[in-house]
C-alpha cells in the first residue's frame, strides 16, 4: 500500500514542480536582468545589504518603514557567505524562487474560487509598472498572497501539520505588515462567529462555519506576529516621514486609482465606478451565495484585504495622486487586482447562467488589457551600473575609509566603510 500511494502522489508533485517552473520563468521575464545582469534594488542596497555589511548574526531585529522583514534580512545574510560580486544575484535569484512559491501555493488553495491557470494568469497578465519583480525589497508583496491563503482559506482537508509549514508562517508573518490585516479580518470572522452562537442568525451562520474550518495553529502564529509587529512599529521601529491622511485621496485611490493599475486606463467617472462596483460585489455575492456559502466570505475578504492596501497609501499624499493617475506605487494595488480577476472567476464559476464560461470571457480580457499595454508587463532593464567593478574597493579595506556605490534607481547608492567588511 505504501508503495502504491507513493506513486499516487509522484503525479501530482511532478505536476506541482512544473507549474512553480512556470510561475518562475513568468516572473523571470517579467524582470528580464534579474539573473542575466544581477544589480541591487533600492532597499536592497541601501536596506539590507548596508546594514547586514559587517554583521556576522542577521540583522533581524533591525526595523525599516517602522516593521520586522525576516525573511529578507535572512537571505542578505545568507548572501554574506557569498563574495560580493554574487550577492545580488544570490538577492534576485532568492526572491525569484520565494515570488514563485508564494504565488504556486495561493493559486493551488484558491482552486475553490478559480482554476489555477487563471490565478496565474492574473499575475502574468495584468498591467504593472513591475516594480515588485525580482528584488528582495519586494518579496513581502507576494508572500501576502501565501500568508492569505494559509490563514483565511479553509484547511485542507489533509492538513499540513509539518513544523516546516508553521515556521515559514511565522516567517512570513514576520515579512510586512500583512499579518496585521490578516489579523483584524479574523478578529471579524469570529466575533461574527460568536454572535451567531449566541444568537442564530441564517446569514452569519455561515462566519460560524468558516471559523470551524479555519487552521487555529495558522491564526495563533499570524495573531502572535501581528502583535510582535504592532510593538515593533508602536515601540522601536523608526518610521518614514509621510504626509497625513486624506479622505478625498482614498477615495480617488479606489474608484480611479484601482481602474489604473487593473486596466491600464481608467474606463469610466468615479461615480459611475462606484455603482458598478457595488453591482459587481452584489452578483459576487448572490452568485456565490446560492451555490457554494462558504465563497463568499472569503471573496468580501480578499476583497477587504486589498481595499485596506490601497486606502493605506492614502497618506502618500501630497503626491498620492500619480496612484491614481499613472502606474506609481503599483505595489499597494497588487493584491487587489488580482483579487478582482478572481472574485469575477467565482462568481461566473458559480452563476447558473454562466459556470462553464468564465475561462471563455476572462482569459480574452486579460488577453486584450495586455495587448493594450505591453510596456507594462514587465519591468524595463535597469541600468548597468557595473557592480563588480564597484565592490572592488571592499575587498581592499585599505584603499578607502568609506566607499560609496552607485545602485538602481539612481541616484540611490550604498555607503559602507571597508574597514567592517567581514573576510570573504
Amino acid at each position: 500500500m505504501a508503495h502504491s500511494k507513493s506513486e499516487d502522489t509522484r503525479p501530482a508533485t511532478c505536476t506541482l514542480v512544473l507549474i512553480g517552473l512556470l510561475i518562475f520563468f513568468i516572473l523571470a521575464g517579467k524582470s528580464p536582468d534579474a539573473i542575466s545582469n544581477p544589480q541591487l534594488w533600492a532597499e536592497d542596497g541601501t536596506v539590507f545589504f548596508a546594514q547586514q555589511f559587517g554583521h556576522a548574526l542577521p540583522q533581524v531585529f533591525t526595523t525599516y518603514a517602522g516593521y520586522l522583514h525576516l525573511i529578507p534580512r535572512l537571505i542578505a545574510w545568507i548572501a554574506t557567505a557569498f563574495s560580493y560580486n554574487t550577492e545580488p544575484l544570490i538577492y534576485n535569484f532568492a526572491a525569484l524562487c520565494i515570488d514563485s512559491a508564494a504565488i504556486l501555493y495561493f493559486a493551488q488553495r484558491s482552486q475553490l474560487l478559480a482554476p489555477t491557470w487563471l490565478t496565474i494568469a492574473a499575475f502574468a497578465l495584468t498591467p504593472t509598472n513591475g516594480e515588485i519583480f525580482g528584488t528582495l525589497t519586494n518579496i513581502q508583496w507576494f508572500l501576502q498572497f501565501a500568508l492569505f491563503a494559509a490563514a483565511l482559506y479553509p484547511r485542507p482537508i489533509e492538513p499540513v501539520r509539518h513544523r516546516l509549514f508553521y515556521l515559514a508562517t511565522a516567517a512570513m508573518a514576520l515579512t510586512g505588515p500583512f499579518s496585521i490585516f490578516l489579523t483584524l479580518i479574523v478578529a471579524g470572522v469570529f466575533v461574527l462567529a460568536e454572535i451567531n452562537r449566541r444568537i442564530t442568525i441564517r446569514t452569519l451562520s455561515i462566519f460560524s462555519t468558516w471559523w470551524t474550518q479555519l487552521d487555529k495553529s495558522v491564526l495563533g502564529i499570524v495573531a502572535v506576529s501581528a502583535l510582535i509587529q504592532l510593538i515593533v512599529i508602536g515601540f522601536i521601529g523608526s518610521r518614514i516621514p509621510t504626509g497625513p491622511f486624506s479622505l478625498s485621496v482614498a477615495k480617488h485611490l479606489v474608484l480611479s486609482g484601482f481602474q489604473m493599475h487593473t486596466f491600464g486606463v481608467i474606463l469610466m467617472k468615479e461615480s459611475v465606478a462606484l455603482i458598478v462596483f457595488f453591482a459587481l460585489l452584489w452578483a459576487v455575492v448572490r452568485s456565490a451565495w446560492q451555490a457554494n456559502a462558504m465563497v463568499w466570505p472569503i471573496m468580501l475578504a480578499m476583497l477587504a484585504f486589498g481595499l485596506a492596501q490601497i486606502v493605506s497609501s492614502a497618506h502618500m499624499s501630497p503626491n498620492a495622486h500619480l496612484a491614481y493617475t499613472t502606474f506609481d506605487s503599483d505595489r499597494y494595488f497588487t493584491f487587489a487586482k488580482i483579487a478582482f480577476w478572481i472574485c469575477l472567476a467565482a462568481a461566473l464559476r458559480y452563476s447558473q447562467a454562466w459556470n462553464h464560461s468564465a475561462p471563455l470571457i476572462l482569459a480574452p480580457l486579460l488577453v486584450l488589457f495586455a495587448i493594450c499595454h505591453p510596456q507594462n508587463l514587465r519591468r524595463p532593464s535597469l541600468p548597468d551600473l557595473h557592480w563588480k567593478q564597484a565592490v572592488q574597493a571592499l575587498k581592499h579595506p585599505s584603499i578607502a575609509r568609506q566607499v560609496t556605490i552607485p545602485i538602481n534607481p539612481a541616484p540611490w547608492s550604498i555607503t559602507v566603510k571597508p574597514q567592517q567588511a567581514i573576510e570573504k
